[in-house]
């Protein structure tokens, strides 16, 4: 989910770099290397670092997992998308796919290819 942040910061350092070395006039290109070296470190960070800035956002699809199935992958889970925002430990409301808005507390957030995991509590097991 979050390589779109990962080639868009690349083409953006990277073009900054290019553009960089076009102005500088003792530029060599070893500083070039370095320069596009940077730009690819620096958008290797951008998405682990954006997705803790952002947290989850209303409107976000996230898995629910329940109880404490949440540490097993692929165990009791269903999609849902997210009616509030919030961090990791922080309850949100969200709503199930074709059912009702329940209360969720944060697990993590998304990675690169799956959607942020929300786990809900034993009371509200019965929705599942």
């Amino acid at each position: 989910m979050k390589l779109g942040i990962f080639f868009r910061s690349l083409l953006g350092c990277s073009a900054l770099s290019l553009l960089a070395y076009a102005l500088l006039a003792e530029a060599t290109l070893g500083l070039l290397a370095k320069m596009l070296a940077a730009s690819l470190g620096i958008s290797i960070i951008m998405p682990f670092a954006c997705v803790h800035v952002r947290g989850v956002k209303n409107g976000d699809r996230v898995v629910v997992v329940a109880g404490n199935a949440s540490k097993i992958a692929g165990f009791i889970a269903k999609h849902a998308t997210a009616l509030e925002q919030g961090h990791i430990g922080k309850k949100i409301r969200i709503a199930l796919d074709g059912g009702p808005e329940i209360e969720a507390t944060i697990d993590s957030y998304s990675g690169i290819l799956s959607p942020a995991r929300v786990c809900i509590t034993q009371n509200d097991l019965k929705v599942l």
